[in-house]
């Protein structure tokens, strides 16, 4: 005794009755005797028991006796009629009851589920303690015939030893209609170290799992914990496709996972995630035998960041040792998402085995470049390195001077520590002229005063220092600068040719800026005009005393 029922869709997946539709005639036959006809407004939703994901309207129960069941819609109707599918059940229409699922990942957690698994979502992985957070959602599916309705105040609840390490951020709705789904999310934020175990409850109307709940667990890591294993039996391990378990005392655990050789659709995964921003070193362990991949490939994954490693399995691991075990070091990678993935696959040319993954937190190697002495030893006036004192020694120290002031918030003539500069090519600066261990306007002044008077040596000076006679003079002291030796350091600044000068005769690289007859467009090279240079010194009088403050409105 089958009962026939109808699908109703006025208008697909809309949930509204349709206007237009008609109050159409369903005709039903066993073999070719009428049993009856059954009229129905589709104008209106179907009402009834729920199955395969839709809503059926039921026509009625018939006898039947050929064998042959035919239903039969015609188009004598007052509007338009819709023709979708008809559905019997042997029997007659059951009980109409929900039945509730809960799932993570698109994968089922049935109701007293006591494993937590990653792949489902119920296990949270390792986080560190009272600073990580990670939020995983969950969906209810109603997979029976009639509404469901969640009837706890909240609808989800969490208890257990660590509760309070669980919230649940966002509820599902009161009630789910069949073939319908609703969503809640829960964040695990362990405030201690260690496993943080809990169970999820749902009361609800489904008579056979009134009160839906699984077990849900995380672990909390120490705060600063540089070290951290994913191990093959743990969570935030996860397999796909066809993986065997074997035992062994020489792996994490006792035991470990392998897959024969294939097209690399069997993956071991394992997943670190509530990592800090840093680089984290990726070690891997694994029990060796002569039928293992000699190319095992593994893939480490982060953010952008995406390598991988070919591992010869028939060799042990002796890169170091942890957990009783020796591990094989991967590679070093940058974390700056907060997690971290590696995965093997079978796509090698033997056996691979999954057994443990270990990760720890390193600081990147800064190779610090070579120590070079600012101060030159030998001719300390000699800025540039050229053999030859000149006026283009003391803009070098002026150049410094004011590429550092204009890279720092300051615009005045402090001084800078001393370290030895390169040009943009080979040649090499020494603007430490008296060896202080600053650079400052003092430098300069005294590159200027020896061209004033070639006598004022610093004391230091070990070498001969050629000197272009033309320049000296006996106008001005050692501790001061005339306005006399200004000028005469600006004329073979002005005379000096690039092509024709030092480079030319001596090989070294003429300073960074150097003065040319067109009006200069920079602020750098504005300064370093003769006219500004002689204002610079002749602002309070005839001469300048030796000092940071002769060289104030000259970096202003």
């Amino acid at each position: 005794m089958p009962s026939c029922t109808l699908t109703e869709a006025p208008q697909a997946n809309q949930g509204r009755s349709i206007p237009t539709r008609a109050i159409r005639a369903y005709t039903v036959f066993d073999g070719s005797t009428n049993l009856g006809t059954v009229r129905v407004n589709q104008q209106l939703l179907p009402a009834g028991d729920s199955s395969n994901g839709v809503v059926w309207q039921s026509l009625g129960t018939f006898n039947n006796t050929t064998g042959t069941l035919k239903v039969q819609l015609g188009d004598n109707a007052n509007g338009y009629v819709i023709a979708d599918a008809i559905r019997i059940v042997a029997g007659g229409i059951g009980e109409q009851v929900p039945e509730m699922d809960v799932s993570g990942f698109d994968s089922s957690i049935g109701d007293g589920a006591s494993a937590p698994q990653f792949a489902d979502g119920t296990d949270f992985g390792t986080l560190p303690a009272t600073t990580g957070t990670t939020t995983h959602t969950f969906t209810i599916t109603n997979t029976g015939n009639a509404d469901l309705h969640l009837s706890g105040s909240p609808h989800v609840t969490i208890s257990g030893a660590a509760a309070q390490d669980y919230t649940v951020i966002a509820q599902p709705a009161d009630t789910v209609a069949p073939g319908r789904t609703t969503t809640f999310q829960v964040m695990f934020h362990p405030n201690s170290a260690g496993a943080r175990q809990a169970f999820i409850s749902i009361a609800n109307n489904d008579p056979s799992e009134p009160n839906y709940s699984f077990e849900i667990l995380g672990t909390g890591s120490d705060d600063g914990l540089n070290e951290l294993i994913v191990d093959d039996s743990g969570s935030g391990f996860s397999l796909n496709g066809n993986w065997t378990s074997a035992a062994s005392t020489s792996a994490v655990q006792g035991e470990f996972r392998s897959a024969a050789t294939g097209q690399g659709n069997d993956i071991a995964t394992w997943t670190f995630q509530g990592l800090s921003p840093g680089h984290y070193q990726v070690d891997t362990t694994w029990v060796p035998f002569g039928n293992r991949a000699t190319n095992a490939p593994y893939t480490i994954f982060s953010g952008n960041s995406l390598q991988t490693v070919l591992v010869n399995q028939q060799q042990a691991p002796n890169d170091s040792s942890a957990a009783g075990v020796a591990w094989e070091t991967l590679t070093t990678i940058e974390v700056t998402t907060g997690t971290l993935t590696v995965s093997l696959s079978n796509q090698a040319n033997g056996f691979v085995i999954a057994d443990a993954v270990r990760i720890a937190r390193v600081e990147p190697v800064i190779i610090a470049p070579p120590v070079t002495t600012a101060h030159n030893t030998s001719m300390p006036l000699d800025v540039n390195a050229d053999l030859i004192i000149s006026g283009l020694d003391a803009l070098v120290v002026i150049n410094k001077l004011i590429a550092q002031s204009e890279s720092s918030a300051s615009a005045s003539a402090t001084p800078q520590t001393a370290t030895a500069a390169a040009s943009s090519s080979t040649a090499q600066y020494f603007p430490d002229v008296n060896d202080d261990t600053l650079v400052s306007p003092i430098d300069a002044l005294i590159v200027i005063n020896f061209l004033n008077q070639p006598g004022a040596l610093p004391s230091s000076a070990t070498a001969t220092i050629a000197v272009d006679s033309s320049t000296a003079s006996n106008v001005a002291s050692p501790a001061e600068a005339s306005l006399t030796a200004v000028d005469q350091a600006i004329g073979l600044i002005e005379a000096e040719s690039p092509a024709a000068g030092d480079a030319a005769n001596h090989g070294a690289v003429t300073p960074a800026v150097a003065v040319v007859a067109a009006p200069p467009t920079s602020r750098t090279a504005q300064l370093l005009i003769p006219a500004n240079v002689r204002a610079a010194f002749s602002a309070n009088s005839a001469k300048k005393s030796l000092g940071d403050s002769g060289w104030d409105a000259l970096l202003e």
